[in-house]
């Protein structure tokens, strides 16, 4: 963007009143004084958007619908705005991969063997957070030769990391299994913003980039 001042010497400067005024009245002289002194502030700094964060709360995959919860804290603010979102949109293929990819990390933390992972499909993630600190549950149903109803399996709930000093670090979500559940937010988040199978709706284009 190109700005021109245009400076009349035939004109006073309507503060010291000596010749070359701009367009406003003022002498380049008193214009930079106003300006180092914070006269214009309000029309040279936009006011600064708040930070907005998103918390997932659930993800669940049930007859093709998508079904979402989340809290979105702006600013400072302590009190979440609570969002819950049920969707025939399909999203796009990275989504199913992430929950898919839980299946082998439910298996593990069920302590079934690695090879029932096969079996096993993620329904859905319960999420926690606790002074920053997430947590889930991880829900996962598991087929059965001799039964036509699936074996639902609901893995123990595990943080990231401890709430606490001299915390039992056994009880902690193993790295990997941390990793595939933020790619999963990740996927819940984009689904939230519009960016779906067909579509891409941009829903927050206008507003501050989200931060986890």
């Amino acid at each position: 963007m190109k700005t021109e001042i245009n400076i009349d010497y035939d004109k006073k400067c309507v503060r010291c009143h000596k010749p070359g005024a701009t367009g406003g009245g003022l002498c380049m002289s008193c214009l930079a004084k106003g300006i180092t002194k914070g006269d214009y502030d309000h029309i040279l700094r936009k006011p600064q958007r708040e930070k907005t964060r998103i918390e997932i709360r659930k993800v669940r995959v049930k007859e093709s619908r998508i079904k979402l919860e989340w809290n979105v804290y702006i600013g400072k603010s302590c009190e979440p705005d609570e969002y819950a979102l049920n969707c025939l949109e399909e999203a796009r293929p990275a989504f199913y991969l992430a929950m898919a990819a839980l299946a082998v990390h439910v298996a593990a933390i069920c302590e079934l063997p690695e090879k029932d992972a096969v079996n096993i499909t993620v329904s859905g993630v319960s999420f926690s957070w606790t002074d920053g600190i997430m947590g889930a549950t991880i829900t996962g149903l598991k087929k059965l030769r001799a039964s036509t109803a699936p074996l639902v399996l609901n893995t123990p709930h595990k943080p990231e990391s401890p709430y606490s000093e001299g915390a039992d670090e056994s009880n902690l979500l193993p790295a990997d299994t941390r990793t595939a559940l933020y790619e999963l937010m990740a996927e819940a988040e984009a689904y939230i913003r519009g960016e779906r199978k067909y579509t891409q709706m941009d829903m927050f284009a206008e507003k501050e980039a989200v931060e986890v």
